[in-house]
């Protein structure tokens, strides 16, 4: 199954299960983001994945892991123009270009 409601509850279920904890058990925002670029390395046929991965660096203030983020959506969506524009709004909005 490839609904994107799917792939969230899979997120959110590895993330419940397996994540590393931080103070007071509080979630650790870099394994999660972590856990979500090896998900998109393993498979990267997830369009709105590799937008919440750029965005999640961006938000850690990892510019070049974001970018790096962008380069390799745009390689794994070369030849799907919607995702390839939803990628240049993305980055755009992110000022990563």
């Amino acid at each position: 199954m490839t609904a994107p409601l799917h792939q969230i509850l899979v997120d959110r279920i590895a993330i419940l299960t397996s994540q590393a904890t931080g103070p007071g058990g509080a979630p650790n925002p870099r394994a999660m983001v972590e856990m979500l670029a090896a998900r998109l390395k393993a498979d990267p046929n997830d369009a709105l994945g590799w937008v919440r991965l750029m965005r999640a660096y961006t938000v850690l203030g990892e510019t070049e892991k974001a970018q790096q983020a962008l380069v390799s959506a745009r390689k794994a969506f070369a030849d799907n123009k919607d995702a390839q524009t939803a990628f240049t709004t993305a980055a755009k909005a992110l000022k990563l270009e």
